[in-house]
């Protein structure tokens, strides 16, 4: 799911400038979808019974992190899906400062996911921090455009970083106790 999500906002970026990527990511956002489902099922078939859960090499705490991980991957998916599905309805004047606001999120989801796979929890409150200035960001570029779509675009990239927060939120209190 992280790999897909990863191509999934490279290529929104890029949907700013080359509108016939949207379909792709759409298609994307199914297997995001699909891949979700799934996790949920194996998930769930772990925590039930323990010689899967031992199979696999998780602990009930494991099962948990992932599963809190997944249901926030598929909002990202969603919200992602949602900015390319609006970027070809952009004027021309705020393309440039929706690609630098996805490449700010970008930078921030890539550290969180890096935050998850290292439980780096340093790394993770980097994030939790950070995302304040995306926020104002996302904001301050809210109040000054004259866009139909801008504003939505700016919800959808405002609820990406709740979702963000929730990975390094799963770093921060979902982690063994050594």
């Amino acid at each position: 799911m992280d790999n897909i999500l990863r191509s999934m906002i490279m290529d929104t970026k890029e949907c700013i400038y080359k509108p016939e990527l949207v379909d792709n990511i759409l298609d994307r956002d199914e297997e995001v979808n699909k891949l979700s489902y799934f996790i949920f099922k194996v998930l769930k078939s772990t925590y039930t019974d323990k010689n899967i859960l031992k199979s696999i090499g998780l602990d009930e705490l494991g099962v948990l992190r992932y599963w809190d991980l997944a249901i926030s991957l598929e909002k990202i998916g969603d919200r992602t899906k949602n900015i390319a599905s609006m970027t070809p309805k952009l004027k021309e004047k705020h393309r440039k400062k929706i690609f630098n606001l996805l490449s700010n999120v970008e930078d921030l989801y890539k550290d969180a996911m890096n935050a998850f796979h290292t439980s780096s929890e340093p790394l993770a409150d980097s994030v939790s921090i950070r995302r304040h200035e995306v926020i104002e960001e996302i904001k301050t570029f809210t109040q000054k455009s004259d866009c139909d779509v801008c504003p939505q675009i700016a919800i959808n990239a405002f609820n990406m970083m709740g979702h963000i927060n929730d990975i390094v939120r799963t770093v921060r209190f979902l982690r063994g106790f050594e």
